[in-house]
């Protein structure tokens, strides 16, 4: 967590003093990058993930950010499908961190939207 709060910082979203969202986003020269989406299951559905996208997006435009970039793990199949409603496509794929230990055989799908 240190690390990112180094290199980024978290969007969140509150309702009446509660945390029902956030999404992380991180500026990488001219790309932009966004992760770690959550909604309360309370909230799912509701259209708050795609405020947090769009919120996050415009962050990243105003910083100058000319792409928009995310990574998501290849075992959940339904994200690809989900990031493409807001325009990502798959542009490559990544190893998956040595550091996170992961539990299957896995690597990251690379999505990106130009911004």
């Amino acid at each position: 967590m240190r690390q990112l709060f180094r290199r980024g910082r978290f969007l969140l979203a509150e309702d009446a003093g509660k945390l029902v969202g956030c999404i992380y986003i991180e500026m990488r020269d001219q790309r932009g990058y966004f992760g770690l989406l959550a909604v309360t299951p309370a909230r799912q559905r509701s259209g708050l993930g795609a405020r947090l996208i769009a919120l996050a997006e415009e962050e990243c435009r105003a910083a100058g950010c000319s792409f928009m970039d995310l990574t998501v793990v290849n075992l959940r199949q339904e994200l690809p499908a989900y990031y493409r409603k807001f325009g990502y496509m798959e542009s490559g794929v990544e190893p998956f961190p040595a550091a996170a230990r992961a539990k299957m055989p896995c690597h990251l799908v690379r999505m990106t939207k130009p911004l």
